[in-house]
């Protein structure tokens, strides 16, 4: 955020500086043209009185017009006028500066080395032939003095050559200036559109996974709780009719129930730890999967092994959070429906990224069971380790049992791959 606000005022004196430009050439042009014309009323007052002052008035005024018009028409990437517009108006400024120096003095003929920076800036290449010619004419031939004998003054149109070869340099220089400002405009407009769909991407993923998550919610109380709340009012009402015939049958019901009751408290407990956000109890990966692994051996009895790597640097918030949830997953299938008595927990950190395996000696997941992932929260497992760019497999151990494991690259791997 810092760094956002520290750059917004940088790039607003950039436009503000840019947006100025046509304003600074505009006033520069027209403080030349009134500098020479104060020169000449001088120097050739006649030509500057009466309707020669007038006339010397509008071709300055028509010239600043059409300057204005082109520059801000082309030259400063406004396109409000056409290519076909653009070339009259730069026929018109030469024709303008024809007259001025026809009429008045030759002098003028300097200032249309500002034909040269408008056409290179607001033509393409392939229309550059004719107006280059015509500002050499004008520039070269307007400038130069005749000798005694008729000739032009070699001295002076070589001045007039260089002249106007540097200008035509500097004009291609701010030419590719100008276009690399629209190329880095065109690029940071383009990196600002895929950040807004990136973050709307994120939202969306985000929001889904939510969603997700409830459902996966939804079907665990559904299946555990809503079940075991149906058997308990069968076996209540069992109890209430073997009680008027039979009181140790009655007491068995009860004593039933109550064990149903503890075990679907445990599964409540539960459901209701897994709506809490994992964040904090993962900060410390490998504590919190053995943490993970001791409450299954105490609630379940299955003897879990942990073998967990310290990983140098921890893996990032995104990453230990989806490790977390597809450990305690996979713990849970575990529990629930491996039938197992052993299970081992392995967390490695490898060069390029993170692997998670969970195995057990159970029964083992079978095709069938594959294809009802659902049931066992494989497809959210899968979902979060692939949101990460990783890998997730689950399959029949060699020995029997099942095989769950998860491999998220680091993001240094990634945008390795990525280049």
């Amino acid at each position: 955020m810092a760094a956002h606000q520290s750059a917004q005022p940088a790039d607003s004196s950039a436009l503000w500086l840019w947006r100025k430009l046509p304003t600074f050439w505009a006033v520069l042009f027209l403080a030349g043209l009134a500098l020479n014309t104060l020169s000449i009323a001088a120097s050739n007052p006649e030509r500057v009185q009466g309707w020669r002052l007038a006339g010397l008035i509008a071709l300055l005024a028509g010239l600043m017009a059409g300057y204005q018009l082109f520059a801000w028409g082309r030259v400063y990437g406004h396109e409000t006028i056409s290519l076909g517009r653009g070339m009259l108006l730069l026929a018109a400024q030469f024709a303008l500066f024809v007259l001025l120096i026809w009429q008045y003095d030759a002098s003028f003929a300097w200032f249309s080395l500002a034909l040269l920076y408008q056409f290179v800036g607001g033509l393409p290449r392939r229309h550059w032939p004719l107006p280059l010619l015509g500002v050499f004419v004008l520039l070269v031939v307007g400038t130069s003095p005749r000798a005694a004998s008729g000739a032009l003054d070699p001295g002076i149109m070589v001045t007039g050559v260089l002249l106007y070869a540097s200008n035509f340099g500097i004009a291609i220089f701010l030419g590719m200036l100008h276009e690399q400002r629209d190329q880095l405009r065109a690029a940071l407009d383009q990196l600002r559109a895929a950040n807004a769909a990136l973050a709307a991407s994120a939202a969306a993923a985000e929001e889904l996974a939510v969603l997700r998550e409830r459902a996966r919610l939804a079907r665990a109380m559904h299946d555990d709780i809503g079940h075991a709340l149906v058997v308990m009012n069968v076996k209540l009402e069992a109890a209430q009719l073997l009680y008027a015939r039979d009181q140790a049958r009655g007491d068995a019901e009860l004593a039933a129930t109550r064990a149903l009751i503890r075990t679907t408290m445990a599964s409540l407990r539960r459901t209701l730890a897994d709506l809490r956000a994992p964040a904090a109890d993962c900060e410390d990966l490998p504590a919190a999967l053995r943490e993970l692994g001791r409450e299954l051996q105490a609630r379940a009895g299955v003897a879990v092994t942990c073998r967990l790597d310290r990983a140098e640097p921890a893996p990032p918030a995104d990453v230990r959070e989806a490790l977390w949830y597809v450990a305690r997953e996979a713990l849970t299938n575990v529990e629930r429906h491996a039938a197992a008595a052993r299970a081992t927990l392995l967390f490695q950190a490898q060069p390029g990224g993170w692997r998670l395996q969970i195995g057990d000696d159970g029964s083992g997941i079978s095709a069938t069971d594959l294809h009802e992932s659902e049931r066992y929260g494989v497809v959210g497992m899968r979902e979060r380790v692939a949101m990460l760019g990783g890998t997730f497999s689950i399959r029949r151990g060699a020995g029997g049992g099942s095989i769950v494991e998860a491999w998220v690259p680091s993001r240094i791997a990634v945008e390795a791959s990525a280049a």
